[in-house]
């Protein structure tokens, strides 16, 4: 879904439930520990009071010790985690309270057991990862972060686009619509509810400037220790181009020129300044006609169901579009 970040008091509410019923509280940081802070999400929300909205880098935890865990607001009883912890390389790991973890094999008598269990190649590289990220790597991961997200939020907001920036620490996503922008998005049904359909042909407009965003809108977007002040440049440069093309696909009767050509899967293909403009349109079930009456003649809809109610251009078959130099995008109703 993108980035989520929890209501405040939901981790301490779980933590209260699973004491009452005697159930052990696990924290997925997989995606989040030893990335978004030295002590996880955990530091960020039970030590640090990180809450939702805050700029990234704003709270931090930092490299915390035992101490903290008497003065956090609360604390998991096993804590997993993934990614960052092996350094690039497949490693897992999951830590906790100790009489829990020594009921594990050879310990104890819940047999546990993997391929790359202990892997020394990756524990290695997980280890000196972990040695190399102190406190300036975190800060700059932190910065680069609030300046990427404010990069791109801002070129939408120039574009007149809606949307809402949503924030874990480093990690943030971006939600697009009026409901979006208005509520945010924290459920599978606002998440789907979002108008997803304006991704693609931003993604590949930044990425015709060379820069590589996550290859899905409820994917997260994530910065390192690597991005510099010319990869910021290198974005600041691209976003307004890619926000505008957002907000010329929103538009219903908006012309484009540029010539068209057929895939071979008959699709239309806009050989213009964006190349995937067209093909997008078709994979989000925008309707696209023509102002040329021969080119017009040729589409070919397909109805589902034989139902012209239906018939929402979903798919496009026998589609000529060589030559004809300008087309009308709307929406279906």
């Amino acid at each position: 879904m993108g980035t989520v970040p929890p209501h405040p008091g939901w981790n301490r509410e779980i933590r209260r439930l699973c004491t009452e019923h005697g159930a052990l509280m696990i924290l997925d940081e997989v995606l989040t520990g030893f990335r978004v802070d030295p002590a996880g999400w955990w530091g960020l929300e039970a030590v640090a009071g990180w809450v939702d909205g805050a700029p990234s880098g704003r709270y931090g935890a930092g490299f915390v010790d035992a101490s903290c865990v008497e003065g956090a607001d609360w604390v998991p009883d096993l804590v997993t985690f993934g990614k960052v912890v092996g350094g690039g390389m497949p490693l897992a790991a999951v830590a906790g309270r100790a009489d829990v973890a020594d009921l594990l094999a050879p310990l104890g008598p819940v047999y546990q057991a993997g391929t790359l269990s202990g892997n020394p190649l990756a524990t290695v590289a997980g280890l000196r990862t972990l040695e190399l990220a102190d406190q300036s790597v975190y800060d700059r991961v932190n910065a680069s972060a609030q300046a990427v997200s404010t990069i791109v939020s801002e070129a939408l907001s120039a574009a007149g686009v809606a949307h809402r920036v949503q924030r874990t620490g480093s990690l943030f996503s971006v939600m697009f619509g009026e409901a979006a922008a208005a509520s945010g998005v924290y459920d599978y049904d606002q998440a789907r509810a979002q108008e997803a359909w304006r991704y693609a042909p931003f993604f590949h407009s930044f990425l015709s400037s060379g820069v590589a965003l996550p290859p899905s809108v409820y994917e997260v977007w994530f910065v390192s220790g690597a991005h510099g002040e010319a990869e910021l440049e290198a974005i600041a440069a691209a976003a307004p181009a890619a926000a505008q093309l957002r907000l010329r696909l929103s538009r219903s009767s908006r012309s484009l020129r540029g010539a068209c050509a057929v895939d071979g899967r008959g699709v239309g293909i806009l050989t213009g300044p964006h190349p995937s403009f067209v093909e997008s349109a078709i994979a989000r079930g925008v309707v696209l006609r023509t102002r040329s009456d021969g080119a017009r003649d040729a589409y070919r809809r397909r109805g589902e169901g034989g139902s012209a109610g239906k018939e929402k251009a979903r798919h496009l078959r026998g589609v000529t579009l060589a030559g004809v130099g300008r087309a009308i995008v709307t929406r279906p109703a």
